[in-house]
């Protein structure tokens, strides 16, 4: 027997799974005014997509799929840049220097995520099991030679 607070919470996370699903399509449907809107956000913030590899230090080079790099973003901001560059459909030259640009000087008001208030309550991880998560989902650092210290 589910207790309620499983039940409230299995309805809160398929409620913004529909949320998300929902702004996917909007975005897909505007895909246009989806692009103009991300270049424009990303201008704000001093870094530009550029197709193919980037030549500098503000540049986000989307390798293969252009509008599912956009369709990403416009769904969760930070998840989907990070996914992009993950899956490698999207490279920059520094990883850890671009990130830190764009969470620095109050872009990451952007790169908040919906569900990050959900995560906030209802974490129901420890800190050393999320640590030992983010070293198996660690891909980015492992191909760029970046080490983790324990």
């Amino acid at each position: 027997m589910f207790e309620w607070r499983e039940i409230l919470l299995r309805l809160v996370f398929s409620l913004v799974y529909i949320y998300e699903k929902t702004r996917r399509l909007v975005a897909f449907i505007f895909y246009p005014i989806t692009k103009w809107y991300i270049d424009k956000k990303m201008k704000s913030m001093g870094y530009e997509f550029v197709r193919g590899k980037p030549k500098n230090q503000n540049q986000i080079g989307i390798l293969k799929n252009e509008m599912d790099v956009y369709l990403r973003v416009a769904e969760s901001p930070s998840h989907g840049l990070l996914s992009s560059y993950a899956d490698e459909s999207a490279m920059c030259l520094d990883l850890v220097s671009n990130l830190s640009g764009l969470l620095r000087n109050g872009h990451g008001r952007y790169f908040k995520d919906t569900e990050d208030w959900l995560f906030r309550h209802f974490n129901l991880q420890s800190g050393s099991m999320a640590w030992k998560t983010a070293t198996h989902y660690d891909t980015g650092a492992k191909r760029n030679s970046i080490t983790v210290v324990n």
